[in-house]
């Protein structure tokens, strides 16, 4: 639902790229998200965002990373 460019540490940066790595997939696991240079994960992790607000396409304004939610499933995130 957008893009994140901030609230990382470099420590963050390293530490999430490489776990990352470890789950990407060649394909989305979304059907109807066949974007061009993007690099796609299966989604096993959960992050929590901070944010503006949702525009009218519903993508995140001003999305900022906080942290990596390991006490959630991403089962239980319903957007």
């Amino acid at each position: 639902v957008g893009n994140i460019g901030t609230g990382f540490t470099e420590a963050d940066q390293k530490e999430l790229y490489k776990k990352l790595s470890a789950i990407k997939v060649k394909k989305s696991p979304v059907e109807d998200a066949q974007i061009e240079g993007v690099t796609f994960v299966k989604p096993l992790m959960v992050c929590e965002v901070k944010y503006l607000e949702m525009t009218k396409d519903k993508k995140l304004r001003h999305p900022a990373f906080v942290r990596v939610r390991t006490d959630k499933s991403p089962e239980e995130c319903i957007f």
